[in-house]
């Protein structure tokens, strides 16, 4: 009885290996092939990991394949954006990684990102990171309010 046992546990995947199979096939899609939707899955699926796990495949997605919110998750990784309780996202960061968030932020909000567009709306407009300009702060929110509309809302 023993034995069969462990005849049967070796034949049994877990639900662990299953899942990190489905990481890696869609890394692979997403990174390889550039799959959007692929991406968006793991987005979701790393929601709640430690950016650090993200950050590689989200640069990697932003670079090879020009994915606008590949973009802004390159600076969510970085900042830790939604764990952080204060407004200074890039405090506890060195100039190379700040430089880093900065550029991915720019990027993002470049492609139309409107996540991206507020973010860097914000930053002009309280003067935070770049000298204060309450004209591109609103030009930036402009941008992402024309972009919002064009998008279909059904219910």
């Amino acid at each position: 009885m023993l034995l069969s046992n462990c005849e049967n546990s070796k034949k049994s995947i877990s639900t662990n290996q299953i899942e990190m199979s489905n990481d890696v096939s869609l890394i692979e899609l997403a990174i390889d092939k550039g799959d959007t939707k692929s991406y968006d899955k793991l987005r979701i699926e790393y929601m709640d990991s430690p950016y650090e796990s993200f950050l590689d495949i989200s640069t990697k997605m932003a670079n090879k394949h020009d994915y606008k919110s590949a973009y802004i998750d390159v600076f969510y990784c970085l900042t830790n954006y939604y764990q952080k309780k204060d407004d200074d996202l890039l405090k506890n960061l060195n100039d190379s990684l700040k430089t880093k968030a900065i550029k991915y932020l720019n990027l993002a909000a470049e492609k139309g990102e409107v996540n991206a567009l507020e973010i860097l709306s914000k930053f002009y407009s309280d003067g935070i990171y770049f000298e204060e300009n309450k004209n591109l702060a609103k030009e930036l929110l402009m941008k992402r309010d024309s972009i919002l509309s064009t998008y279909d809302i059904k219910k």
